[in-house]
């Protein structure tokens, strides 16, 4: 606690003279780091970025405002700044640490229960119902973007062990996981296929779908679901993330499924599941 209060008395110093802030924006920058430092024990030269996040997780858990998030982020942002300036210390922890825009509503996500419904709506006997069944099935278990989807290979996936080659942005590659489930309907519908090509999904004409042809079959069961949400192929992808981190999926094992190159890009899935969590407190505790 000493090394804090030193660096942080700098810190505070750094504040006075150099950007000349007044007695109330320092106090408030103190007030910030001093929560944080009741919040995580560690020594400043041994934290991490995820402890930075499992401290703006606590936040959210306390249900303070994404206003105030945002000020604490930019606070710690200006602090480990500030330290990495005077090479105090060798890493900065805030890195890839982004701010919760203040207006943006957290995506919809479809519960486990409303997945079912909508996968088991559609039947398999007509072909066109057994490929969008396979789609369904196919975003659900790997969390795929549409455009990764819609250029999907045969030779992309692996079915002996399981797993799906994806290229997703940037022509980045990696290999995602796949259900035996997702599995079955893929082999089923590519064997009743008409028509020969390397990609997978095809329109009834033998040509590869788009995503905008994703879109409207999409937009066509959902109308047969009495589901008030707004409902799109990424939803399905939304979905898939937050239900993997409701049962305890490390965030970097779901940052890695869904390619995206920054954890902080994974970390609104967190906020879904906490938010969600809270949901089914206050309506289920007796005291709630």
């Amino acid at each position: 606690m000493k090394e804090k209060n030193k660096y942080l008395n700098e810190f505070i110093q750094y504040l006075e003279v150099e950007r000349n802030y007044s007695n109330n924006t320092i106090k408030s920058y103190k007030n910030d780091l001093k929560e944080f430092f009741d919040y995580s024990e560690k020594n400043l030269k041994d934290l991490k970025n995820r402890d930075i996040r499992l401290f703006i997780e606590y936040l959210y858990d306390i249900d303070r405002k994404r206003t105030t998030i945002n000020r604490k982020i930019s606070v710690l942002r200006t602090y480990f700044k500030f330290l990495r300036r005077e090479e105090l210390l060798d890493e900065n922890p805030m890195e890839e640490i982004l701010s919760a825009k203040n207006n943006k509503k957290l995506p919809d996500f479809l519960t486990i229960n409303e997945i079912n419904d909508l996968i088991n709506s559609i039947g398999e006997e007509n072909l066109l119902d057994l490929r969008n069944k396979t789609i369904l099935e196919l975003l659900y278990a790997t969390g795929l973007r549409v455009e990764e989807l819609v250029n999907l290979k045969k030779n992309d996936i692996n079915f002996g062990n399981k797993y799906l080659k994806v290229t997703g942005k940037g022509n980045k590659e990696r290999s995602v996981p796949i259900t035996d489930i997702a599995l079955k309907k893929v082999n089923r519908y590519l064997k009743r296929r008409k028509y020969e090509n390397e990609i997978i999904f095809l329109s009834k004409n033998g040509n590869p779908l788009s995503q905008r042809d994703i879109r409207r079959i999409f937009k066509k069961l959902i109308k047969k679901m009495a589901i008030d949400k707004n409902i799109t192929p990424h939803t399905i992808r939304h979905s898939f993330a937050t239900h993997l981190l409701e049962r305890g999926a490390d965030l970097r094992l779901v940052q890695e499924l869904l390619g995206h190159s920054s954890i902080s890009t994974t970390q609104i899935y967190t906020h879904i599941s906490m938010e969600k969590m809270k949901e089914y407190y206050k309506k289920f505790h007796p005291r709630g």
